[in-house]
């Protein structure tokens, strides 16, 4: 995608969001190979959070000392949060400061369910985002790496084990059988809907990403997810129902206690790592959003409970 796309506009951003992961370093002295071969270095911007993974880890592990014995919250909202924190956070950071209006991205059809749902063109439903689109959403496989033999682009290191697989499942999808003389391929038994010519499954099988495991749409990397749409400028949160706040503070506290109270499951997050969903003139702990709202503090949280402010004094 980014070759196609450098031909039409080769003073185009790159972008690359180093995650921290354990794949990340080898991850971007690749994608330096790359935009080296498309003479495109100079044009490279990293987006890196502030926050380490380690630093993330103990921060959530103080908020709620019982996370290890909590299976699901590692599988799924662990998982959310920390998507929030290292990637959506850095990329929304960088995408203000180059002023970015459109973001453009290689994702295809077939590599997750969500990705089949994709359009050419999405645009924002959260305010100030910009508009995503996707060039190549419709190529297969072998479309992509024909492209990439093509234009000699250095191979990723993880595409031999894709292309033996792909090699695999063509001699398994593939049977010559001798008719009048001559060899005549004749496919396996499969419906036209999932067959492509060689005998190749079609794009809803995409190898490139098929040994992902799929969770509901909260297994996607979150970057091209849409968001909800938020009102005005206040910052849209990873999950509906939030608090984040700091140790030893009564006021959120005493905001947990209430939603306890009128039985709203809710996630904690500490502050200081998710500072980038704090609202611009927020001042104290916490700060609370309730279905994917802003409420505010704990004086706010009270008002909106229309129950009694018991800590601020009047």
């Amino acid at each position: 995608m980014l070759s196609l796309v450098a031909e039409a506009c080769p003073g185009i951003r790159v972008l690359f969001i180093h995650t921290q992961g354990e794949t990340s370093d080898r991850d971007l002295e690749y994608g330096r190979q790359v935009l080296n071969h498309l003479c495109l270095s100079e044009n490279l911007t990293v987006a890196k959070s502030d926050v380490s993974r380690d630093e993330f880890r103990k921060s959530m592990a103080a908020v709620d000392n019982t996370l290890e014995c909590k299976p699901d919250f590692y599988s799924s909202t662990f998982h959310v949060l920390s998507q929030n924190v290292f990637k959506l956070a850095p990329l929304k950071h960088t995408c203000a400061e180059y002023d970015v209006q459109c973001l453009l991205s290689g994702v295809r059809r077939g590599q997750t369910s969500h990705r089949d749902s994709l359009n050419f063109i999405q645009y924002p439903s959260a305010s100030g985002d910009p508009d995503k689109a996707h060039p190549i959403l419709d190529w297969s496989d072998e479309q992509c790496l024909e492209y990439l033999q093509f234009k000699n682009i250095p191979v990723h290191p993880e595409m031999n084990s894709v292309l033996r697989e792909m090699t695999m499942m063509k001699q398994e999808n593939v049977v010559s059988v001798v008719s009048n003389g001559h060899q005549k391929p004749e496919a396996k038994s499969q419906s036209n809907a999932d067959q492509r010519e060689g005998g190749l499954p079609n794009h809803r099988n995409s190898l490139f990403r098929s040994k992902r495991t799929e969770q509901s749409d909260g297994r996607e990397c979150g970057l091209h997810v849409q968001g909800t749409a938020s009102s005005g400028k206040d910052p849209v949160p990873p999950l509906p129902n939030m608090i984040m706040g700091k140790i030893k503070c009564r006021f959120c506290d005493g905001a947990k206690k209430l939603l306890e109270e009128f039985n709203v499951h809710y996630v904690e997050a500490p502050g200081h790592i998710f500072t980038h969903l704090v609202p611009s003139g927020a001042k104290t702990w916490p700060v609370i959003y309730l279905d994917s709202k802003l409420i505010g503090g704990y004086g706010d949280l009270c008002a909106h409970l229309g129950v009694k402010d018991t800590l601020n004094k009047n």
